[in-house]
């Protein structure tokens, strides 16, 4: 994934994106501001999130979803205690 790193190299582009292969290349951006830096590294998450390539961030899911499987993470323990009770 790509992120934004500090870049030490240059005194004008204190920022670079790092972590993009383009057919098996390094590819790297650099930026004068953090703020600037981040810009294009959220458009290409985004971009992967809506080609169903990245899962979605936790704050971005459906309540509904993230309901279900809590759901289903409570299933085994409710079978379990059903056969077992145990004092609460």
């Amino acid at each position: 994934m790509p992120k934004v790193s500090k870049y030490p190299g240059s005194k004008t582009s204190r920022y670079v994106v790092e972590g993009l292969r383009i057919a098996g290349k390094r590819v790297r951006s650099f930026f004068a501001a953090r703020s600037n830096a981040a810009e294009p590294v959220q458009l290409l998450d985004d971009a992967l999130v809506q080609a169903n390539i990245l899962d979605p961030p936790n704050n971005r899911r459906p309540e509904l979803l993230i309901d279900r499987v809590r759901q289903m993470k409570a299933e085994p323990i409710r079978q379990l205690c059903g056969n077992n009770p145990l004092p609460q």
